[in-house]
């Protein structure tokens, strides 16, 4: 009952609440929301009068959970065999309708609007640097992070690098992308910034302390769908989603390899803040990376990693990014960005 009160304030303060909803009744909705709202989807945005929005959120929502159950139920029936890991993207995918709508049910029944926040096409071309702080059970490092992206037109590239500033460990990535849907490459301000690409990237990185090397190569379907699509009440929220595979050679001393396949899948929920800042809380599920997966007990080495990113524009042309992911370690990012071409 407390977050449901510090939630409905929040809406009065920004003055996003809706005039004929009273503060005990708000408060009432966003308690409702996180439960029982937490399985019947919709319960918030229904007592605060948004019963379409209730409707949609229901669909959207117990789509997902049909798609979860149809995936975990073939992993249980198979004990969790090797021939059922097709069906784990169903489960990540589903979860990325579930749980984001649930926060979206919070939101409408807190009165809380994002939609002053509007999204922003990609820029012609971008540079980052930044800094990473990598602490799991056995070590801490700071790294140094670069990023360069170009796009031209339906077609993007990338190269990045994230290197150990004592030399221990280092990855460099190249990747190349289709734009499918989306708004072209101009760095305005767009009225939808929902997008889809297929991506392939190829990834090495090192690791001298453990003298592994790691080689990987990947096929990605990317998506943002704006809610704003679903009801104009969830105007400046988003949900990300992906999904792929990839392949992996692992290189160990004494000329020792492996080869493995990767299962590419995540989602995220997110609102847009301001002109083409974003705030964005997210599920990877690969454990690959150096955030490593979550120790989640008997389910350990089958989660992944959680995270908070953030996107804050300082002026035109300039723009701050932030991140902490959590798994098997702690990874902070900060990172400042530049990025060009026509405006």
């Amino acid at each position: 009952m407390r977050l449901a009160a510090v939630c409905a304030l929040l809406a009065l303060s920004t003055g996003t609440a809706h005039a004929d909803v009273s503060t005990p009744r708000r408060i009432g909705a966003v308690a409702a929301a996180i439960f029982p709202g937490v399985l019947l989807r919709g319960t918030g945005s229904y007592l605060v009068g948004e019963k379409r929005t209730a409707k949609r959120l229901a669909i959207l929502g117990y789509s997902g959970l049909a798609s979860m159950a149809l995936g975990g139920g073939s992993i249980i029936n198979s004990g969790a065999s090797e021939y059922t890991v097709p069906a784990i993207p169903f489960v990540i995918l589903g979860m990325g309708a579930f749980i984001p709508t649930w926060f979206a049910d919070i939101a409408v029944a807190a009165g809380v609007s994002p939609g002053q926040g509007t999204p922003r096409a990609a820029p012609p071309w971008s540079m980052e640097l930044g800094t990473v702080w990598l602490h799991d059970p056995f070590r801490a490092r700071g790294l140094v992070n670069g990023e360069l992206q170009v796009e031209l037109d339906r077609v993007g590239f990338g190269v990045a690098t994230l290197i150990d500033t004592e030399g221990d460990q280092n990855t460099e990535e190249l990747d190349a992308r289709y734009r499918l849907l989306g708004p072209a490459p101009t760095a305005q301000v767009v009225e939808d910034g929902s997008r889809l690409h297929v991506a392939v990237a190829g990834r090495r990185h090192r690791d001298a302390v453990d003298d592994v090397t790691l080689l990987t190569a990947e096929l990605e379907l990317r998506g943002r769908y704006d809610l704003a699509n679903l009801d104009g009440v969830l105007d400046g929220q988003f949900i990300d989603m992906s999904v792929g595979i990839g392949l992996e050679r692992a290189e160990y001393p004494r000329d020792q390899t492996n080869l493995s396949s990767v299962l590419l899948a995540g989602f995220g929920y997110g609102w847009y803040v301001g002109r083409g800042s974003e705030v964005e809380v997210v599920y990877e599920h690969r454990r690959d990376s150096i955030t490593g997966g979550i120790a989640a007990g008997r389910a350990a080495g089958f989660v992944g990693s959680v995270g908070l990113r953030a996107l804050a524009r300082i002026s035109q042309n300039w723009a701050v990014r932030g991140a902490v992911e959590v798994g098997n370690a702690w990874v902070t990012t900060f990172g400042i960005r530049y990025e060009g071409g026509p405006r």
